[in-house]
């Protein structure tokens, strides 16, 4: 080590390079490290305030969303609210609609009901049978009409018996008119009668429905009417509530203020027994303890009077905690009321749509019940009185076919008759002639005998 002239000490010799490389190394060192400590200090507080300001946006995030929420909450309440009024509107509407649609039915079933029984009613049927009949009645009158020119052909005689056979036999139809028409009157008063039957057991099945569905429908407007009351009660109570309440505020109020002008009075009295007291106390001595004891009734009366105050605040306190409870209360009361009015309500709609899926199930049953009665009956009626047509037909043909052969006999015994009588008037005459030939040919005889000489014996010719 060398020393200066000025008294420096220098450092020389081979360690110094390597002490002043040291140095600036520790150097380096320490200004990286003070770097580094600064950045990070740096780095803490900026990540410090951004965590603050995060949070500061988490909190106000956090209100928005909640006031965001709430809004949104009421939001929903009013628009379910809106959508319940809504749905009970429209339920109401479908409902009277069902009900519009529910009667037109019954009214286009009724008249398709009628229109059935009259489209399977047997009017075509004895229409029928009545041109049938009348086609054979006219067929048998011609038969009659061709028996009769062929009598008037043969002989007179037997046109005249036709003639008087003609009334009896006209007389034999209209017997057979008269029991097929007194047989159709019987079918067609049982098919009446059955008919008026059915109608009347429907009639009755319909007017129970109606019953019921009146006494259902009375139920519903009667228990609507009981709501009704309820919610006028409860819209009296709140009124009467709400005056009360506003009753009860102006008295606190009322209160509030004569206790304020009695503390304003009490503390100018205070003041003015305190200057009395600084004023006179040298002139006034004997007055000291009077106003000593007014004071000391002046203090009991305060006395008096807080303790007067915080019962009159206990027991307006009371007031409120009563008048919230009864509050809450009635809340809570009508909120049940209106649970049990929306679950009422629902009860009310299932039953309804129950009675009615009810009705149309007993209207479809009703409705196949008369398809299926009205046939059977029509069909039974219809074959009972096919048999008895048959039934008469057949003896009226047995009848026209015995009459036939008693007439076709009577006319064979008539012609027989005829003939004979015909034989014996003409061997008559055949005998009178042959009389007559022989009375001529003896007068003939006669006469040529007696005039025999004068054709000189010539041979008789007849002429």
């Amino acid at each position: 080590m060398l020393q200066d002239p000025n008294g420096v000490i220098r450092i020389w010799g081979t360690g110094y390079y390597d002490k002043v490389q040291r140095e600036g190394e520790f150097y380096v060192a320490a200004q990286r490290h003070m770097l580094k400590n600064k950045v990070r200090r740096q780095f803490e507080e900026f990540r410090a305030a951004i965590d603050l300001s995060l949070d500061e946006r988490r909190k106000r995030l956090l209100m928005m969303f909640q006031t965001e929420d709430r809004k949104n909450h009421e939001l929903s309440r009013l628009e379910l609210e809106n959508e319940r009024l809504l749905h009970h509107e429209e339920t109401m509407k479908e409902a009277a609609a069902r009900r519009e649609e529910l009667e037109n039915k019954e009214c286009g079933l009724s008249d398709t009901r009628r229109h059935v029984l009259f489209t399977q009613s047997c009017v075509p049927y004895r229409q029928y049978v009545i041109e049938k009949h009348a086609r054979e009645v006219a067929e048998d009158r011609k038969e009659i009409t061709r028996y009769e020119e062929w009598d008037r052909l043969c002989q007179e005689r037997d046109t005249e018996f036709a003639e008087k056979r003609k009334p009896h036999f006209e007389e034999q139809l209209e017997r057979e008119d008269e029991g097929t028409r007194k047989l159709r009157q019987r079918t067609s008063d049982e098919i009446k009668s059955s008919y008026s039957d059915f109608i009347k057991r429907l009639q009755s099945k319909q007017d129970d429905k109606r019953f019921r569905y009146s006494e259902e429908q009375r139920r519903s407007r009667t228990t609507l009417e009981v709501q009704g009351i309820e919610e006028e009660n409860a819209e009296e109570k709140r009124k009467l509530k709400d005056e009360l309440l506003k009753n009860v505020k102006q008295g606190v109020d009322a209160v509030k203020k004569s206790r304020d002008e009695e503390k304003q009075k009490e503390k100018l009295v205070e003041a003015f027994c305190n200057k009395i007291m600084v004023t006179d106390c040298e002139h006034a001595t004997a007055k000291k303890e009077a106003l000593r004891e007014e004071q000391l009734q002046f203090m009991r009366y305060q006395k008096r009077k807080s303790i007067n105050e915080k019962s009159y605040n206990q027991c307006i306190d009371k007031l409120y905690r009563d008048m919230y409870t009864e509050k809450r209360l009635q809340e809570q009361r009508q909120r049940i009321k209106s649970e049990e009015k929306q679950t009422m309500f629902m009860k009310e709609v299932e039953n309804f749509r129950k009675a009615v899926s009810l009705r149309k199930e007993e209207e479809k049953a009703a409705e196949h019940e008369l398809e299926t009665e009205i046939p059977r009956n029509v069909g039974k009626t219809v074959k009972r009185e096919n048999e008895l047509l048959l039934e008469k037909e057949k003896k009226r043909h047995r009848r026209s076919t015995q009459y036939a052969l008693d007439l076709s006999g009577q006319q064979g015994y008539d012609f027989s008759v005829h003939n004979r009588l015909r034989e014996i008037e003409l061997e008559r005459e055949k005998k009178a002639m042959t009389e007559a030939e022989v009375k001529y040919q003896e007068l003939m005889k006669n006469v040529l005998l007696c005039t025999a000489p004068k054709r000189n014996n010539q041979p008789l010719h007849r002429t």
